[in-house]
């Protein structure tokens, strides 16, 4: 038992406009659609706090790839978290 530092969380910087457009758009196909759709393809380290992704919209990263389907959502933290928001009603 004994105490340990707090860690510290690195932060990303805020929207800046540019940085928060999609790097290209591709057709995707959304099986809830059962169709292709242009769909904006996002650069996981080109996300900035408080950017907002409207679906459907796919982030591609090193290490991952983040989908976000028709009709949700998803906002950027400080800490370059991607929280997705879930349509209730889903799209289809």
């Amino acid at each position: 038992v004994g105490l340990t530092p707090k860690p510290v969380l690195n932060t990303i910087e805020a929207g800046s406009g540019a940085r928060d457009q999609a790097k290209e758009t591709r057709d995707v196909y959304w099986p809830e659609l059962k169709e292709s759709r242009p769909t904006a393809i996002y650069l996981g380290t080109d996300l900035t706090d408080g950017q907002q992704i409207v679906g459907p919209a796919i982030v591609e990263q090193d290490f991952t790839t983040v989908v976000i389907h028709p009709g949700d959502s998803a906002v950027i933290d400080r800490y370059g978290n991607i929280v997705i928001n879930v349509a209730l009603e889903k799209v289809g």
